[in-house]
């Protein structure tokens, strides 16, 4: 942001996505949105209130989705590098219909451009949808943007429709959608948009970083303390040792792998907290709580991971074939493992 801000990018507004999820970031999320200099974060129907208690200091305007029933309440406007801006968010209209939302619509933009010069939707409807509002409201002179949610972007965006300029975006921070507005006196605004991408070069803004440390720091904390209160009890799955007896070679092979010492990884990082011990740990996946003291080879990404919990399979010694219980996209995601292959993985952990 400071990058942008010092190519003339006077602020930026947010789409808040799901920050509703998890109350134990959003405060660290808000403030620092605030650092970075959003002006506005959209968020959810569901999540609204709930943000705006945790706003607190990050002097956020926090605007939720568009309300037919109050659309002053659901809109934003304010002013950008000298362009008055309005912006709304639309989600899939619900039991009121597509017609009455619509005309609704229509009536809040009506209201909303005589306080903006470029009025702008964010919109998670269809692509269908929205390029068929593009050709009601472009004419009309309603609009001359919307922001496609990224499950709906297709690969011809950007692209104009009747006047409207369909943006694309993308999720989890990957880029930042820039609009760009010009005019010449007289003329109406000539707007484009690109993507901007964020990537690890950038040197991490001091105030956010101290932030985001404190917020780990914290969340270390309160689930050591919560362990200590509360201390594991028996296991609901069989550790790997349980099943090196019979399976000795399968044992040595995930011994000296990176699922073996994935709790030792986050250690490392100073990221022993919920969100990654959910995959790094396999005790923690299963019971939601983490044991510090627990031995190096009854933790991390185990054998019942994989292939199911074992216990009768343990006690039993059966011959009952196991299945993989957990699908390895689970936690080997676009986000944390982009170049990431299943039959690739398979190969280089091979233990049978």
């Amino acid at each position: 942001m400071a990058r942008l801000t010092a190519d003339g990018v006077p602020t930026a507004i947010v789409d808040g996505g799901n920050l509703g999820s998890d109350p134990s970031k959003r405060p660290v999320i808000l403030e620092s949105m605030a650092k970075m200099s959003y002006a506005a974060c959209l968020t959810g129907t569901d999540e609204a209130d709930s943000v705006r208690k945790d706003a607190g200091k990050g002097k956020l305007s926090l605007t939720p989705p568009f309300d037919p029933a109050d659309p002053k309440a659901t809109s934003w406007a304010g002013e950008l590098g000298g362009v008055r801006v309005g912006l709304l968010r639309l989600e899939p209209h619900g039991s009121s219909g597509q017609d009455a939302s619509e005309a609704a619509l229509v009536s809040a933009l009506e209201a909303l451009k005589k306080r903006a010069d470029v009025v702008a939707l964010a919109s998670r409807l269809s692509d269908a949808e929205n390029r068929r509002l593009a050709r009601r409201l472009g004419p009309a002179g309603l609009l001359q943007a919307i922001f496609v949610a990224p499950a709906n972007c297709t690969p011809d965006l950007p692209t104009v429709t009747d006047g409207v300029l369909l943006c694309p975006t993308k999720d989890r921070g990957q880029t930042v959608t820039l609009l760009q507005a010009e005019r010449t006196v007289g003329q109406p605004w000539k707007l484009s948009c690109r993507l901007e991408s964020i990537g690890t070069a950038y040197t991490p803004d001091p105030g956010v970083a101290g932030l985001i440390a404190r917020y780990y720091e914290t969340q270390q904390t309160t689930l050591a303390a919560a362990t200590a209160e509360k201390p594991l009890s028996e296991a609901s799955y069989a550790p790997a040792p349980r099943c090196k007896p019979c399976h000795a070679k399968a044992y040595e092979v995930w011994r000296k792998s990176a699922h073996a010492r994935a709790v030792e990884t986050l250690r490392g990082k100073q990221r022993l907290v919920p969100e990654c011990l959910a995959c790094h740990s396999e005790p923690f996946r299963r019971n939601g709580r983490f044991d510090a003291g627990l031995a190096a080879e009854d933790d991390g990404v185990q054998c019942s991971t994989c292939h199911g919990d074992a216990i009768l399979h343990a006690l039993t010694r059966g011959a009952e074939k196991m299945s993989r219980e957990l699908e390895c996209g689970e936690c080997h995601d676009a986000v944390h493992h982009a170049d990431f292959g299943t039959e690739k993985a398979l190969v280089v952990i091979r233990h049978w």
